[in-house]
């Protein structure tokens, strides 16, 4: 394991990377600034990976949630998928994890094309325990969440759940996507399944970019004071995007997916093993994978370009590259300071 002084440190620029404010949006900065006021000594990267390795063992089962949906277009977004499908492959190589991804069923080829694009199997769940580097994807439908909560935690056990650009529940209870438009037709209630994780003491991480997504509830008044549409929204409940679900850790960043790679990079950086975290390569095939699967990265356009977050993959391709040069940075350095 690398010297902790030297992980933390990692974490710290990773931080700054991942919160580039590429397209000038203005907000992800005061979300940042107030999350990490929640763990103000360890950046929020740096957290989430100490604690997903204090909770996971060699074969355990983790849950990853992801999911916004474009209600038009029956769609999701590529942002969430190829973070979940990043670090349900970190989290394999780096824990000995059995990832299950928890999705809609219209996710589920996208899940599968991603899972696949970044150099993960998929399996059922019993066939995954024979094998390294695989993923099983298992449906949980709108209609009966308590019920299915219970169900999914009793079955598999999970040793930690964490929830990548999942949409969350407002003050009214509705969901809405970042225009301010309640997608609530479209959209299972996750956060019943966070809650009951949180009742049993199972460690929950949360990983957005906007302030609707899962795992916000902890800075909601930020949201509500900083982001467009977060206190009044554009649908009749008029209650704001803002989600006010909680987990106990919240990654904030500024495309989603930078969240979930940052954390593989800290997990790179901790265990000393540069393949934890993909490259550009892997990068780029599974966003393409996952726009061939039916995904959005162009602002709710139908049009199936290699786009995530309105960024084109080469942005997000660089992105996992200064990652990594971090990584290589931390395992490499010679010097103190």
């Amino acid at each position: 394991m690398l010297d902790e002084k030297v992980v933390r440190k990692l974490g710290e620029t990773v931080d700054r990377l991942i919160t580039t404010d590429m397209l000038a949006r203005g907000v992800i900065g005061s979300i940042y600034k107030n999350a990490r006021k929640h763990f103000p000594e360890d950046p929020l990267t740096y957290r989430a990976a100490e604690e997903l390795t204090r909770s996971i063992d060699n074969g355990d089962t983790v849950f990853i949630t992801t999911g916004c949906t474009y209600p038009g277009l029956n769609a999701g977004e590529t942002d969430g998928p190829i973070g979940a499908a990043s670090l349900a492959r970190a989290l394999c190589i780096s824990l000995g994890a059995k990832p299950i991804i928890v999705v809609e069923k219209m996710y589920e080829n996208m899940m599968l094309h991603t899972l696949r694009g970044i150099g993960l199997n998929v399996l059922p769940f019993k066939s995954a325990q024979r094998y390294e580097r695989v993923a099983t994807i298992i449906e949980f439908p709108k209609g009966n969440e308590k019920e299915r909560s219970k169900e999914l935690i009793e079955e598999f056990d999970p040793k930690a759940i964490i929830s990548i650009e999942r949409i969350g529940k407002n003050r009214k209870g509705v969901y809405h996507n970042m225009s301010g438009f309640d997608i609530s037709e479209c959209t299972a209630e996750i956060d019943v399944l966070i809650e009951e994780a949180k009742n049993q003491k199972i460690l929950t991480v949360g990983i957005g970019d906007g302030g609707n997504e899962v795992g916000m509830g902890e800075i909601v008044e930020t949201v509500r004071r900083e982001v467009p549409y977060g206190e009044c929204c554009q649908c009749p409940c008029r209650g704001g995007i803002a989600c006010i679900t909680e987990t106990e850790i919240l990654v904030p960043a500024s495309v989603s997916n930078w969240g979930a790679h940052g954390i593989s990079a800290v997990l790179a950086g901790k265990n000393e093993n540069m393949d934890i975290l993909h490259d550009s390569t892997y990068e780029l095939r599974a966003i393409r994978e996952c726009v061939d699967a039916g995904g959005v990265g162009m602002d709710g356009s139908p049009y199936p370009g290699p786009f995530c977050d309105d960024l084109p993959d080469t942005i997000h391709a660089q992105m996992v590259e200064s990652l990594r040069y971090s990584v290589k940075g931390a395992l490499t350095r010679r010097y103190e300071g």
